[in-house]
């Protein structure tokens, strides 16, 4: 009975999940400039960054967003130039992360395709 009381303690003291809500860029062609677009809460990171990657690449990084020169994460947009090496494909997305972890995944965004 302890370990349950324990777990449920436990439990009970992880922080909120992240609200960040990512979505899918507006005409994504390497090379080419493209806007990205996300909403935040207030009780979200006020810090992350943003990375590119292809899902059906293990540990792929193709670009990243960093605060505050690349990216303001709390105005919910970003027009950038994208790297002109993305090979054509699909199962692209973007990710939130945590600045002193990029393994900490704090949103994701739909997958999409470079055409």
């Amino acid at each position: 009975m302890r370990f349950v009381s324990v777990a449920v303690a436990a439990i009970c003291a992880l922080p909120l999940v992240s609200a960040i809500t990512l979505q899918v860029p507006t005409n994504p062609h390497a090379g080419g400039v493209t806007d990205i677009n996300w909403t935040v809460s207030p009780t979200d990171p006020s810090t992350w960054i943003l990375i590119l990657v292809n899902t059906a690449v293990t540990n792929s990084l193709y670009q990243a967003w960093h605060p505050p020169t690349q990216i303001n994460p709390s105005s919910g947009h970003l027009q950038t130039a994208l790297i002109s090496w993305i090979p054509v494909g699909a199962h692209y997305q973007l990710r939130a992360v945590k600045i002193d972890n990029i393994w900490e995944i704090l949103a994701y965004s739909p997958e999409f395709s470079f055409v």
